[in-house]
């Protein structure tokens, strides 16, 4: 179910999804369908352990979720917060890469994020915009900074200049 779903998101009409990625690329799209697939793991699992083992995290590496007021270490606050974490997320829809580029060893990647989370008022689906910046270490791509922000009804504006 979940690959046809990341299909359907990946193939869609859009204009933003027409790019074809290279190998280095989908390489690192792989990575990214991998982490979330071992992010669901974890959670169903009941321990961040296996998620980050199979999603290496540089340690001096910071995720802003831009609900918050700064950047925050994401290993150390996904070990601090995993209860609570867990207690939400329940499984990710899909996902929509708009741009992957590598640079070297770096590759950096914006994309759309659909995740499925547990409310009082009842399952709720989201859609983040997110930039993942990686690095390539002894051949294993290492998440070394990203930013997350919630899509608003102005992001479906036309873009004006």
């Amino acid at each position: 179910m979940r690959t046809f779903l990341i299909a359907l998101v990946l193939f869609t009409a859009s204009p933003l999804s027409a790019q074809e990625w290279n190998a280095e690329q989908q390489d690192l799209l792989d990575h990214v369908t991998q982490c979330w697939d071992a992010w669901v793991d974890a959670l169903a699992d009941q321990t961040p352990a296996a998620f980050l083992a199979a999603c290496p995290w540089d340690e001096r590496g910071h995720w802003w979720w831009t609900a918050y007021g700064a950047p925050e270490p994401l290993v150390s606050e996904i070990q601090r917060n995993w209860q609570s974490i867990r207690e939400v997320d329940d499984d990710w829809v899909g996902l929509r890469p708009i741009y992957i580029d590598i640079f070297g060893d770096v590759g950096i990647m914006h994309l759309y994020g659909y995740w499925r989370a547990h409310t009082p008022d009842g399952t709720v689906t989201s859609e983040m915009k997110r930039t993942e910046v990686f690095q390539r270490r002894n051949g294993t791509w290492v998440l070394i900074g990203a930013q997350s922000a919630p899509v608003t009804p102005a992001d479906a504006e036309p873009y004006r200049r």
